[in-house]
C-alpha cells in the first residue's frame, strides 16, 4: 500500500483524492494540504490527516508519495523538499511555471534522485500516440 499525500485539494485535487479512494487499490490517501480550513473538512471526509502548509504533508511519516496539484509556481519549492524527504512526486501538468522552474526540477532529479513525473493521461491516449508518431512525416515544427 502507497501512502499519498495530495497537496491542494481544489476542484483538481478533489478529483485526484476521489480517485485514489475510489479507483486505486494500492494507494491510500493519507494526508492533504489546503490553505484554507475547508480542508480540514475534506480530511475528515476522506478519513486522512490535513495540514494548512503544505510542507508538513512532505515531511509527514505516513506519506510514501506526493501529488501537487497547486499553481505551477510552486511546483520547484515542493520538488526540492520531495528531493530532502527521499519522497516520489506526481505534479499537475504544467510542471512549472517557467522554463527556470522546469529546469531546476529537472535538475533535482538528475543531481538528487528526485523520482518526479508530470500528470499527464492524454500521453496514454491512443489519438495523440499516433499523432505523435506521426510528427516526423510532417517535417520541422
Amino acid at each position: 500500500m502507497i501512502r499519498v499525500g495530495l497537496i491542494g485539494t481544489g476542484r483538481h485535487g478533489s478529483r485526484y483524492a476521489r480517485h485514489i479512494l475510489e479507483d486505486c487499490a494500492g494507494l491510500k490517501l493519507s494526508a492533504v494540504s489546503r490553505r484554507s480550513p475547508v480542508g480540514a473538512e475534506q480530511a475528515r471526509a476522506w478519513g486522512c490527516h490535513w495540514y494548512p502548509n503544505w510542507q508538513d504533508v512532505v515531511t509527514d511519516g505516513t506519506v510514501d508519495a506526493v501529488i501537487a496539484v497547486v499553481p505551477p509556481a510552486l511546483n520547484p519549492a515542493i520538488a526540492q523538499a520531495c528531493a530532502k524527504a527521499a519522497k516520489p512526486l506526481l505534479v499537475e501538468k504544467p510542471l512549472a511555471a517557467d522554463l527556470a522552474g522546469a529546469r531546476r526540477i529537472a535538475g533535482l532529479a538528475g543531481s538528487r534522485g528526485l523520482r518526479v513525473t508530470v500528470g499527464q493521461t492524454l500521453r496514454y491516449n491512443r489519438v495523440v500516440r499516433l499523432l505523435a508518431g506521426g510528427l516526423p512525416a510532417l517535417g520541422r515544427l
